[in-house]
């Protein structure tokens, strides 16, 4: 057996998040090929009255669905988004959402009751919302996506992708108690300032989604209340009472490794925040990433804005505190390492435009209301597409550029020695701890085992190679340490408080 202190590992864990059970849901988000959808109004002024629900907030009107094989009468549609829809001027393709249940209880579609379709306004590649889609989903609670058509009547319409809403359903995947208060960022952004303990301060910032008719916001303020005015010693010693590091970290990283800016550490908008006790612990949850690479910038220099430092800091409490946290800093910049050399990487960026355009080159081709031309579309896929209104980032050129920026800056603050570790269970071999050592059991003999030591930060104390499954664990400082047992084929992490 061989001790070895600040080695680097042998073999790499990969951080992805834990998948729900399959469903039939599941169909639905099958992303091999694209969906076609129908939709017959009942009523020939449809578009006005789309039009008229949308800016007097007023919900659905009744439409006949179908997708060829199954057709449902009397499903709810409306117009949704806030740029997307603006922008789209006179156009048809406006973004839309369809509500299976509206007009008839319980009525579902693949088990689904609502879908959105997004009309990837300010996107020529039609790839960025569902690649960004799924590299949230490899760190943290995200929504399914696929691509659409949507035709009216004997009209196409365009090609969409298609996103799973978050509702009380998506929350009954992911969390135990799906009865919790679920908030939405505004169209104007959601600071997290705090403003005072009167709800109707934040109504212009956030909207609650579920148990609208309770309105308590006393959990919500009280998570204001706590990032706002804590002091950066007792934050950073704290805050895990109020939200997961294995949540924000990620779900921060996202935003700065993909320059998601139309997000809270941006605009604000874009994300939802889920209760998930009466004290206020809160998860976030991504939204909209249509401007995702780098398509919206906020003003900064998308391909070289600093992961830690922005010019609204500020103004972004959550974020503000965090940074000042040096713990949290390295696990948060570690996460930006990990979606730079795996899912993020340039490589996997390419692997998924390979593989979608195959998928929907002949529907953008065929799509009549697209925002950009069919030359547009094939250019922005690697390269900058200038434009009237501006310069939109390549798929391709934006990550090469991106993530080499982003790796010179984590080598001048991120030990080597550092990497984001969720705590979880990951194979079927058991461990136990007992009398100052780790026993294995169920494991085959002969087996090489590699045990690594952790502080919860990520901070790498040490690393132990041996084929024994009774290992004395060494001199360790004392706190919660994170362990991380491997064979060649199989891995676990457990905690350990060191008395």
């Amino acid at each position: 057996m061989k001790w070895m202190p600040f080695i680097a590992p042998l073999f790499a864990v990969s951080i992805s998040f834990a998948a729900v059970q399959s469903d039939s849901t599941d169909i639905l988000f099958d992303d091999s090929a694209v969906h076609e959808y129908t939709l017959t109004f009942y009523a020939s002024d449809w578009k006005t009255q789309l039009e008229t629900n949308y800016t007097n907030d007023a919900g659905y009107i009744p439409a006949k669905f179908s997708d060829g094989k199954i057709t449902i009468d009397s499903v709810g549609v409306c117009y949704k988004g806030n740029s997307s829809y603006n922008a789209a001027g006179t156009s048809p393709k406006k973004p839309f959402k369809i509500k299976f249940n509206e007009f008839i209880s319980g009525q579902k579609y693949y088990g689904i009751k609502i879908l959105n379709f997004s009309n990837n306004y300010g996107d020529p590649t039609f790839l960025r919302e569902k690649i960004a889609y799924n590299i949230a989903a490899k760190y943290m609670h995200s929504p399914r996506s696929t691509f659409a058509t949507i035709t009216i009547g004997s009209e196409l319409i365009g090609l969409y992708t298609q996103i799973e809403q978050i509702d009380k359903q998506f929350l009954g995947k992911y969390f135990t108690n799906d009865s919790l208060n679920l908030f939405k960022a505004s169209d104007a952004g959601a600071s997290l300032v705090y403003s005072g303990t009167d709800p109707s301060l934040y109504a212009s910032q956030l909207e609650l989604k579920t148990n609208e008719e309770t309105n308590d916001w006393s959990g919500m303020i009280a998570f204001l209340n706590y990032i706002n005015n804590s002091d950066s010693e007792t934050f950073c010693s704290t805050y895990t009472n109020y939200m997961d590091p294995d949540n924000i970290a990620p779900f921060l990283a996202f935003i700065m490794t993909l320059s998601h800016f139309d997000s809270y550490v941006g605009s604000g908008r874009n994300f939802y925040l889920y209760q998930t006790n009466s004290d206020g612990y809160m998860n976030f949850l991504p939204w909209d990433l249509n401007l995702a690479f780098g398509g919206y910038s906020n003003g900064w220099d998308v391909y070289n804005q600093s992961a830690i430092s922005t010019s609204n800091i500020s103004d972004r409490p959550l974020f503000n505190q965090l940074m000042k946290c040096q713990d949290f800093q390295y696990k948060y910049l570690s996460y930006i390492k990990n979606m730079i050399n795996t899912y993020a990487s340039t490589d996997s960026i390419q692997k998924s435009i390979d593989q979608y355009v195959n998928t929907i080159q002949t529907f953008v081709e065929a799509d009549p209301n697209k925002f950009y031309s069919l030359s547009d579309f094939s250019t922005n896929l690697t390269s900058k597409l200038r434009t009237a209104s501006g310069s939109i980032p390549g798929l391709i050129e934006f990550s090469t550029t991106r993530n080499a920026f982003l790796l010179k800056e984590l080598q001048s603050i991120l030990p080597e020695d550092y990497e984001a570790l969720r705590v979880s269970s990951l194979s079927s071999f058991r461990v136990s701890i007992y009398n100052g050592q780790i026993i294995l059991s169920n494991i085959s003999s002969n087996k090489r085992i590699q045990v690594e030591f952790f502080k919860t930060n990520g901070e790498r104390l040490g690393v132990i190679q041996t084929s024994q499954f009774m290992i004395p664990i060494p001199v360790l400082p004392k706190g919660m340490i994170l362990i991380r047992i491997q064979t060649q084929q199989n891995a676990r992490i457990l905690k350990y408080n060191n008395l």
